[in-house]
Order: structure tokens, then sequence, then C-alpha cells
């Protein structure tokens, strides 16, 4: 059974608790106007984008699960509003998880939803010191909300976050534990493409004029990009590319289940209709060699997901799918960041930057929170600063 709805004052913050999803909607409007003043510039942290995460969780709980190494508890999610009088300041989010028993207790784990193959999970709190307070208010109703040992897990946390602001201010009546985590790839969209092209390697350069010379030759060869209220109709024809390489055959593709596939038309169409989805594909003899799945969100171009169709591998098309969007981007003027939401190796091939990341993990000030949460979560982390040689 879920958590019931319930209005808390923490903090000098009103938190609101609920598991309705008529009461998120009623909030959407204020919700997506703190998303867009956050700094981190994140679609994920939208309502938007988390709407979708929390049905798809409650419908799909042992996958969720999954991602965080845990069983799916009774109450599948909830959602805390923390405002300063009608002004919305933080929304957290929480999917529920039951760790394994340690000393006959169940350490019970929360955190933001996370879709398919995602990685990032912070909070929404706004800049300056209301943010501090609303972590503050939000861990304390987090905490009182699972009695058990509760840990507020995070990840990939960027550095521009006002959760990190707040973690390193102090959380009264909590303890914090702060890791490095996987940094991301970004690209400052500034100036003129050909300056910024001109920057890149001879090598890349070269390969991209012969790949472009070869797939011009092709019949019918195109770029093709479609933004706007209907652009959720394009995801069939994404998902059909996605499918046929190598995420098919390992079943991350977006159609490798009915749960993902449905979880993203959902998700596609609440974009599509806030302005914010656009699709790139690459298509020639007859047939779509290359796709793109982007997410335009206050000036950020958020790369989604891409395929290509291997059987042209040679010809590189989700390369030059990939140089064409950069280069609408440089002359849209309404784009001044490419954000990866990844980091690999490929992406130093553009003159990527790498933006600093962080795991965050908040406990409550309890013994049983401390010696079977934040001590061993010390312990651990102690061992890995050992391993890479870095002084505690």
């Amino acid at each position: 059974m879920s958590l019931p709805p319930a209005v808390f004052e923490r903090h000098g913050l009103r938190v609101e608790r609920t598991s309705e999803e008529e009461c998120l909607e009623a909030r959407a409007g204020a919700w997506d106007r703190l998303a867009l003043q956050a700094p981190q510039r994140l679609p994920r942290l939208s309502h938007a984008w988390t709407f979708w995460l929390l049905h798809h969780s409650r419908d799909n709980a042992p996958a969720v699960a999954a991602d965080f190494g845990g069983e799916q508890t009774a109450e599948p999610w909830c959602c805390l509003f923390a405002s300063r009088g009608d002004e919305l300041v933080g929304v957290l989010p929480m999917v529920a998880m039951r760790q394994r028993p340690r000393l006959g207790f169940a350490r019970r784990a929360v955190g933001p939803p996370r879709g398919p193959r995602e990685t990032c999970g912070d909070l929404l709190l706004a800049p300056g010191p209301d943010g501090v307070s609303a972590l503050a208010a939000l861990s304390s109703v987090a905490a009182e909300s699972f009695p058990h040992p509760m840990c507020l897990e995070l990840d990939q946390v960027y550095d521009s976050s006002p959760t990190l602001r707040a973690v390193r201010a102090g959380v009264p009546g909590m303890l914090a534990l702060v890791e490095t985590s996987t940094p991301v790839s970004y690209l400052p969209i500034q100036g003129r493409y050909d300056d910024y092209r001109a920057r890149l390697s001879a090598h890349l350069r070269k390969n991209l004029r012969n790949c472009r010379n070869r797939c011009e030759r092709l019949a019918g060869s195109a770029y093709e990009f479609f933004d706007g209220p209907e652009a959720w109709r394009e995801l069939d024809r994404f998902a059909a590319v996605e499918a046929s390489g190598w995420k098919g055959r390992e079943g991350s593709a977006i159609a490798s289940t009915s749960a993902t596939l449905a979880y993203y038309r959902s998700l596609t169409r609440m974009l599509a209709a806030r302005g914010w989805l656009e699709f790139g594909f690459f298509r020639a003899e007859g047939r779509t060699l290359a796709a793109q799945m982007n997410v335009r969100f206050n000036r950020v171009l958020f790369g989604l997901r891409m395929a290509y169709d291997e059987g042209f591998e040679q010809l590189s098309p989700g390369r030059l799918l990939f140089e064409r969007s950069l280069q609408r981007a440089f002359e849209s003027g309404q784009v001044d960041e490419l954000n990866t939401g990844s980091d690999h190796a490929w992406q130093r091939d553009w003159q990527m930057r790498q933006r600093e990341c962080w795991n965050v993990r908040v406990f409550p000030r309890r013994p049983l929170s401390f010696l079977l949460g934040f001590l061993p979560a010390r312990l651990r982390s102690w061992a890995r600063q050992g391993r890479r040689g870095r002084p505690s």
C-alpha cells in the first residue's frame, strides 16, 4: 500500500507528501518552472520527465528495483514538495527499495526514479539559501516516511547542483557522504561552427569528409529533423533502427520490452507537447541509416539516444548525423551547450569537456542508520580511495 498523503512543517518550509498522480499533475507548471531555473539544466528534473518515470516504476517495480540492486517495497513511490509560502523550492520524487538485511535489520534505500539505462539521480532544489533549507526539510520527511534505517541515494550529481552546496553546508539531523562519480561529457556551443570544426583533428575532419562524399553518392541521401508537438510520432522509426543493431541483440533497445517502449511513448509525447523533443535521421537508399533522439531544454541540447544501421557501418552514418546535429545547434542561436549525459572515449575526438559529478548519500542521524548505513558506506569509500591511491 502507498504512503498516505501528509503535510509537514520542517525548517521553516511546508512539505507535502503524495503518492497520487493527480497531485503531481497539479504541480506541473511550478515544477517545470523550478527545473528550468535549476543550474544543472537537466530535463530529467522536470515534471514532464519525472511523472512518467514514477508511473513506469509503479507498473514495473521489479525492473526499477534492479536498477538499485534492491527489492521493491510495498510503497512503489512517493513525491515530496517543499514550499515557502506559495513558492515551490524543492521536489524529491522517491522510489523505495529494501536492501539486504544487516544484523537482522532491513536497510531502506530511497532515491529519485531512473529510466532504462539511466544513472543520473539528483533532486530538484531552488538555488540559494532556500535550497539548503529544502534539502534539510525533504531529508527529514523522507527519514520519517521510512522508519527503517534509511539512506537517500543521489547518483551522478552535477558539480553545479544546489544539492552539493546544501550537503557541504551541512544538513541538520543528517549525515552525508560525497564521493566522485562518472563524469559527463559536454561541449560549449559558442562562436561559429566553422571555427569549432577547424579545431577538430585533421584525421577526424578527413574521415568525415570521405564518409560524407561516399554517402552523398547514395540514392536519396538526406538529413531529416523533427521537432514540435508531433515529433513523438517519429519514435517508432527511431526504435526500428536501434533494434536492428547491437542494442537489439543485447536487449537494451527501446523496443526490447513492451514496458520500455510504452514508457518512451508516454515520455516523448509529453516532451513533444512542451516543445523539447527532437528527432534526427539520415536516410539513403530508401532506408534510415542513422537516428538520434535529443531533448532541447533551457538552451541545452541533451543527447538522449543514438543508433545506426550496421549494414552501412563503414560509411559512419551515425557520426555524420552527429556532426550535422552539432552544426544545427551552432547555427540555431538557441543552444549554448551539448550534454551527452555520458562519458565515452569517442567524445574526446569532438573536443568535449568533462563535467565533474558526485554520488551523494544522506543518512538520518540515528544510531541504527549510523551503524548499518553511514559507517559501512564510509568504510567502503575509504577502501575505494585506497585502491585508487588517494589520501583519505
